[in-house]
């Protein structure tokens, strides 16, 4: 059996894309394919290459991602049909906020929101955004995965995250893709009646609460574009509150951001919520936390929450150019927070 042939067989079987070393493994475990060559995954890569692009669209083999091959979809004729399909976000107004449906379609996930609306609820989904791709089944998998511990049921596609936490996931895995294309549907949206701010609702909002909502608004435009922030944390939908919160994988602490307008500082740090414990054993760790983080740290413990941060003067009513550097210093202390937690955290 040639190498190809021996290719097809495990692909046939996994249902999966597979890098060339994993293809290497699989054929010569099974007993497919022996080779005498000096670099075997060379030869499995570079005949995978050449027959894709020697053959086009008439190869068995197709690559998607960066490095990976999967078998082409063919039809009853065996020739090659559409193998894309679309991973998408669903809300339901009548759902908490924090509640989304992720799951996939090789259809238009229009019809697969009419699909799923049935007499037991009031409303339709909304379609909140979509990531079009050749390779949507593993996509979905692999998003299920990053938030399995977020999932209400296992046998169900429903999120406790918010809309806003999932897209940030869904533009991470568009970089690993090489066809990844996003359509954020809920901006063509237009929202229920029941939806739309009122002016008694815009008066209601304190000038206090209209500046942090302004802060954190553009501190998301902000965050958005740090690499390195948007690969650590999923952000959340910017609120009038003088906090911002960072989900970290734990139920009784996070990475917390937050303002304040009378002092004029800004912290990042970590909060314990209900849980002394928790926070005694970072508290015990004193020391060598602020000898990690080179700074002395602000620790506190009311009644039944704690938190310790990083403290920075900085006034809120300042120039455009100074809110630009806080949302720096904000990203760069959570990340480094982030750090904290890997490793004198856990639970």
């Amino acid at each position: 059996m040639n190498i190809l042939d021996a290719v097809y067989e495990v692909l046939k079987v996994t249902k999966k894309p597979m890098k060339a070393s994993e293809l290497l493994a699989e054929i010569t475990s099974r007993g497919l394919w022996q080779t005498n060559g000096e670099t075997p995954k060379d030869s499995v890569g570079a005949s995978l290459y050449e027959d894709i692009k020697k053959k086009g669209t008439k190869s068995r083999f197709v690559k998607v991602g960066h490095g990976y091959f999967t078998l082409a979809i063919t039809g009853r004729r065996g020739r090659r049909t559409s193998n894309e399909g679309y991973v998408y976000i669903l809300k339901h107004p009548c759902f908490l906020p924090n509640i989304v449906k992720i799951g996939k379609t090789q259809g238009a996930v229009e019809d697969r929101a009419k699909q799923l609306f049935t007499t037991a609820l009031p409303r339709e989904f909304e379609i909140y955004a979509t990531l079009k791709t050749s390779k949507f089944t593993e996509t979905e998998e692999l998003i299920h995965e990053f938030f399995k511990d977020k999932r209400i049921s296992p046998k169900r596609e429903f999120f406790s995250i918010s809309p806003e936490e999932a897209l940030e996931v869904f533009y991470k895995v568009k970089r690993l893709l090489s066809d990844g294309e996003i359509t954020e549907d809920f901006k063509k949206r237009k929202p229920f009646e029941d939806e739309e701010p009122t002016k008694k609702d815009d008066k209601a909002m304190s000038s206090r609460q209209k500046v942090f909502l302004s802060f954190w608004t553009e501190f998301y435009k902000y965050a958005r574009k740090n690499s390195v922030f948007t690969t650590e944390f999923s952000l959340r939908k910017p609120g009038k509150y003088c906090y911002y919160d960072l989900a970290i994988k734990h139920t009784s602490y996070h990475v917390f951001l937050r303002i304040t307008s009378k002092k004029g500082t800004i912290l990042s740090g970590i909060y314990v919520s209900k849980n002394k414990p928790v926070y005694e054993k970072f508290l015990a760790q004193r020391e060598a936390i602020e000898r990690f983080l080179k700074s002395k740290v602000d620790w506190s413990w009311a009644t039944q929450d704690g938190a310790f941060a990083l403290v920075k003067e900085f006034d809120i009513n300042g120039s455009q150019k100074l809110w630009r550097e806080a949302f720096k210093w904000l990203c760069e202390k959570a990340v480094l927070f982030k750090r904290v937690d890997e490793k004198f955290g856990g639970q």
